[in-house]
């Protein structure tokens, strides 16, 4: 929870600093620096002491054990009803919210906001996302919370579609608030899905849970561009949200072990 909060402080510096160099000089030096950026944050990495020493082995009992934990990460996803159930709310909600890549030029072409304040906007948006994350301790009941949320966002989402030029407050809302609820239903989503797995075969099953969810979105990123290429970008970022309705489905199943006395 801590670390996202720390994620979006670095989210409210850097569309200033992008606004700002749009606004006063050029967008193609935006190119350089964010190569520059990459290359400074590899140095920082490299030079980070790292504490945690590997046992001696070679690449193939590496690879060997690497297989085995995989098989073992799998096994527990398909027989662990509740991990089966949040993944599949994980595909729905990336399906639902593939053309989020469309705000953008939406809030551009459509709203008609001046490009160099984009910048001034996402860096309102991530100051109020820093305290966001830290509301999730607060939630009691996890199943609950997920199915408010991710309701919330299909509806808010669905209101895209209403969207007309010069109506800024309203598309802006209609980002801002759906982008709050997907920020405090992060960590209370990560919490719920790491209790779910033993200690020993949580970073392979974690592994596992991002690897199905970069190849859904390999594919579907592919096709919410041809559908903004063809149909208006509203209409694709409203009606790609009642996804949304296969989430929260999924997160109706979940049923919590009852505790024994």
């Amino acid at each position: 929870m801590k670390y996202q909060s720390i994620l979006y402080a670095g989210f409210v510096i850097a569309p200033l600093i992008g606004s700002y160099i749009v606004k006063n000089l050029s967008m193609d030096l935006l190119w350089y620096i964010i190569g520059a950026s990459h290359i400074l944050g590899a140095v920082i990495f490299a030079r980070i002491p790292e504490k945690f020493k590997p046992a001696k082995t070679t690449v193939k009992k590496a690879l060997k054990n690497n297989w085995q934990t995989t098989k073992k990460g799998f096994k527990h996803i398909k027989k662990t009803r509740n991990l089966m159930l949040v993944i599949g709310a994980g595909i729905f909600a990336s399906i639902a919210l593939m053309a989020e890549d469309g705000w953008t030029p939406l809030m551009v072409d459509t709203v008609g906001f001046p490009v160099e304040s984009i910048g001034y906007f996402i860096s309102a948006l991530a100051a109020v996302m820093i305290f966001i994350p830290l509301l999730a301790s607060k939630i009691k009941d996890e199943k609950k919370a997920l199915m408010f949320l991710t309701s919330m966002q299909l509806i808010l989402l669905l209101g895209t579609l209403f969207i007309k030029e010069g109506r800024f407050i309203i598309a802006a809302s209609l980002f801002v608030v759906p982008e709050m609820f997907r920020g405090l239903k992060r960590p209370i989503l990560e919490h719920y899905f790491q209790k779910l797995i033993p200690s020993k075969i949580r970073a392979t099953t974690t592994s596992i849970e991002s690897m199905i969810y970069t190849g859904i979105n390999t594919v579907i990123v592919i096709i919410a561009g041809a559908l903004m290429d063809v149909f208006p970008i509203q209409y694709v970022i409203g009606c790609s949200s009642i996804f949304f309705i296969g989430s929260i489905i999924c997160f109706s199943k979940l049923k919590e072990k009852k505790q024994k006395n």
